[in-house]
């Protein structure tokens, strides 16, 4: 009996022994208990649903973390890995790390800049990667939606010059119609039509969207493109380029242009009479019909307006109040200035203005000579910052002028300093 008490005491004592140890701790049993009192000397608990042998294997692999060291990769893979609650494979045989790739492999690496590299104050970044640009050609992209048409009724001409050549004039209303409400694709045809000859094969004029481009056929530095101001100059209309040189105007006539389409036979049977004063003196009802009214000609109208102005159709003058482009009459008074006027008045019977000129006014007046002007377009009412520029070159009846005009400060310059500024410099002159 006392065999037995001695056997009995020495295995508890084996199983105590046992329950310290992490392999034999809580073997066979459905909850943790030794292990946890194990895990509680190195701050461990078991996680909420984890097995006996799911936290054996969990305590034994925290503990191996700390006595193989924390500071390594590895071992701060294995701590990010146990506050994530993840499984890594963290031999190092079985990591990616840098240092056992080969040399064909790519590589992160992160430079630090010697104390000496000035490129962060001068640049104000560390590095700058930049790359070129093929060769382009020279291009003007007009600013301009040209998709409700456009009036080229009084200006109608582009001039360019292109790649050395030219330069060209370009009638943009050419075989039209009308020379209102023109269509983009309209100017684009002109253009490129009238180009054709001196560049064969090159296409000069495209749309963008319903806004014009130019583009000029050789690339790199020897392409050139210019746009150049010229008499009714339509590069405002159809680009949205203002003129860089304005001119003075001369006087001009009391003028106006019929809108009626008068090609083929006119019958003026019922409408034959055109009642005109001209230059407030003059008042005549001319007949604009000839022995065939029912049958008359554009030309022959013309004839016989211009005979009841007294101006003789076969003495070839210089100058005839009624002309004609084969489709409208054009009327103009032989004075010019403010003193030439013109204007329409009923007929006593069959009055044809309405059929030989349709919906237009009454009355119409010259214009006196008029100095070259330019009005800017930018409101300048707020002030303006030219503390970078500021310069502004002027040439005024042929002398020319370079004109500072930065105010007092000139970041917010204002707009009687521009105007001060611009009048001493041009008065000077």
């Amino acid at each position: 009996a006392f065999g037995a008490e001695l056997l009995k005491g020495e295995n508890s004592l084996a199983a105590v022994m046992q329950a310290h140890w992490v392999d034999r701790a809580d073997q066979g049993a459905s909850a943790i208990d030794d292990l946890a009192r194990i895990g509680a000397l190195y701050g461990l608990a078991p996680r909420e649903g984890e097995s006996v042998e799911e936290f054996r294997e969990h305590l034994k692999r925290y503990i191996r973390t700390f006595l193989e060291g924390t500071v390594t990769v590895q071992g701060v893979l294995r701590i990010t890995a146990e506050a994530l609650g993840l499984h890594i494979a963290d031999e190092y045989e079985e990591l990616d790390s840098w240092w056992t790739r080969g040399q064909s492999n790519e590589e992160l690496v992160t430079v630090d800049l010697p104390g000496f590299d000035v490129a962060p104050k001068l640049l104000g970044t560390d590095a700058i990667i930049t790359h070129g640009a093929a060769e382009t050609s020279a291009q003007v992209r007009g600013s301009v939606d040209l998709s409700a048409g456009v009036d080229l009724s009084q200006a109608n001409v582009l001039r360019l010059k292109i790649d050395g050549k030219g330069p060209f004039e370009i009638d943009l209303t050419k075989d039209l119609d009308a020379t209102t409400g023109v269509q983009a694709q309209q100017i684009v045809d002109a253009v490129n039509a009238q180009l054709a000859a001196a560049l064969p094969g090159q296409t000069i004029a495209t749309l963008e969207h319903n806004f014009l481009r130019l583009t000029a056929p050789t690339r790199g530095p020897e392409g050139e493109l210019e746009v150049q101001d010229d008499e009714d100059d339509a590069a405002e209309i159809v680009l949205g380029l203002p003129p860089r040189a304005y001119s003075g105007q001369a006087a001009t006539a009391a003028q106006v242009t019929g809108k009626v389409d008068l090609r083929g036979a006119l019958d003026l049977t019922n409408a034959r009479y055109l009642r005109l004063l001209l230059d407030g003196t003059t008042l005549v009802e001319i007949d604009c019909a000839g022995p065939d009214p029912a049958n008359m000609r554009l030309p022959q109208v013309i004839d016989a307006i211009n005979r009841g102005l007294g101006f003789d159709p076969a003495a070839e003058l210089d100058f005839y109040p009624a002309t004609h482009n084969d489709r409208l009459i054009t009327l103009a008074s032989p004075s010019r200035g403010l003193t030439s006027t013109l204007a329409f008045q009923r007929a006593a019977a069959q009055d044809a203005f309405a059929l030989l000129f349709g919906d237009v006014p009454v009355f119409h007046v010259g214009r006196a000579d008029e100095p070259a002007r330019v009005t800017g377009r930018r409101d300048l009412s707020s002030g303006v910052d030219l503390s970078e520029f500021a310069l502004l070159q002027l040439q005024v009846d042929g002398a020319v002028s370079l004109i500072d005009c930065a105010g007092e400060e000139p970041a917010n310059t204002q707009l009687p300093e521009i105007v001060n500024a611009i009048n001493q410099s041009v008065g000077a002159l």
